[in-house]
């Protein structure tokens, strides 16, 4: 049976374009490909679990959005320092049109180090306006599935295993690069505030 994305489209379509033009940007329609799973190629769908149940991703194509991905391994400097750098650097420096997902690269422990990191959201947000938190609610996914399995992800990570990574709001996967700035003491310090 063919797989219909129109139903599934129309059933969102008026508040994500609501969404869209608060914000002054222009609604882009989900692509039919074709699809890839390298920087720069069109994204497919795909479903990922989170804490707050499954979450898919031409159910919440808004098409001017950002959905940003920071990966963590307990084992490396590099990402242990992003997740733990200043959540709240992080969320006041963001534009209005990003999710945020955080995934964990190592194996077994992936609900572990999410439910670590959305303990420390809940407790910078306990700081914000109760209409911050309900923002927020709907924009930090926490990811329990094994990363390099997500369709699509996976197939991604595979490639190249980079700490951080972007579907842009034409629906590419796009790099971000070396998370790192340098400091009053001179010291490179890795920050999740580089994704804003």
């Amino acid at each position: 049976e063919e797989k219909s994305t129109t139903s599934q489209q129309d059933d969102t379509a008026t508040p994500l374009v609501s969404h869209c033009d608060s914000l002054g940007l222009t609604a882009v329609p989900f692509s039919e490909g074709p699809f890839g799973t390298g920087y720069g190629d069109i994204v497919d769908d795909f479903t990922v679990q989170t804490m707050e149940g499954d979450w898919n991703f031409l159910d919440n194509w808004s098409g001017c959005d950002m959905y940003i991905f920071s990966n963590y391994h307990g084992d490396y400097d590099y990402p242990v320092e992003i997740w733990n750098s200043d959540l709240r650097d992080l969320l006041d420096g963001s534009p209005p049109n990003v999710h945020y997902f955080f995934l964990s690269l190592e194996s077994g422990a992936e609900e572990q180090d999410v439910t670590a990191m959305r303990d420390k959201f809940d407790e910078v947000l306990a700081q914000y306006s109760e209409e911050e938190r309900e923002k927020w609610a709907s924009r930090l996914h926490y990811v329990t599935e094994t990363a390099w399995y997500i369709p699509q992800l996976g197939d991604l990570l595979s490639r190249r295993a980079d700490w951080s990574f972007v579907i842009d709001p034409a629906q590419r996967f796009q790099e971000v690069g070396y998370m790192s700035r340098p400091n009053n003491q001179g010291n490179w310090v890795a920050s999740l505030e580089s994704l804003t």
